[in-house]
């Protein structure tokens, strides 16, 4: 059901109690004090029941994205938050510019950063001698088509960004845990690949 849809199931619904309620109690005629109480709850919860149909139709959404700016602010955005970040990565290219490579210099050296990658990189030694865990998944045989970063991991509400490119388009899917079988697939893979490869060799 799309939320226009959802929403006209609601608001019929309250047009009847609302229609209803004006057969039994018709205008103009005076009403008890708790008739107000009743008509101020039955208006919040109308309110409060439209809110949670519109969030409930944001979910698995896709965020979009149409320039490298974008993506590099969002990324920028995503690993601020708290907790241990991890990042499943190529070659880290959208963290090449200054602001973005603060923000990973950030996590790395409050040793909350760890980057999956396919080969190491100036930008990921450079982090790993800050404090970062760099795991190199290239020499496994094995490319994942999958990036996405997980920001609180291990903890209680960690979530992940899910990149897909669609033509010109960055499409980036958000789950947090428990939302959806994304979220522990790619919580998975990383432990995995972690397990199976060792850090690597500075280039």
């Amino acid at each position: 059901m799309n939320l226009l849809t959802a929403l006209i199931v609601q608001l019929s619904a309250y047009a009847s109690i609302g229609g209803l309620y004006l057969t039994v109690q018709p205008p103009g005629s005076g009403r008890p004090e708790w008739h107000w109480a009743l008509i101020s709850l039955f208006v919040f919860l109308s309110i409060a029941t439209i809110w949670n149909e519109y969030k409930n139709s944001k979910k698995g959404k896709p965020k979009i994205y149409r320039s490298k700016s974008e993506i590099d602010q969002y990324m920028r955005s995503w690993i601020s938050n708290p907790g241990r970040t991890v990042i499943f990565s190529r070659d880290l290219s959208w963290g090449s510019d200054t602001i973005s490579r603060l923000a990973l210099k950030s996590k790395a050296s409050s040793k909350d950063l760890t980057i999956c990658l396919h080969h190491p990189t100036a930008l990921s030694n450079e982090l790993k001698a800050l404090g970062a865990k760099i795991v190199i998944y290239g020499r496994s045989g094995h490319e994942p088509r999958s990036r996405f970063t997980i920001v609180g991991y291990g903890m209680d509400g960690s979530r992940v960004a899910l990149g897909v490119q669609k033509g010109s388009e960055h499409l980036v899917y958000e789950f947090g845990t428990g939302e959806h079988p994304t979220f522990a697939i790619a919580e998975d893979l990383a432990r995995i690949i972690a397990g199976y490869e060792s850090e690597s060799d500075e280039v």
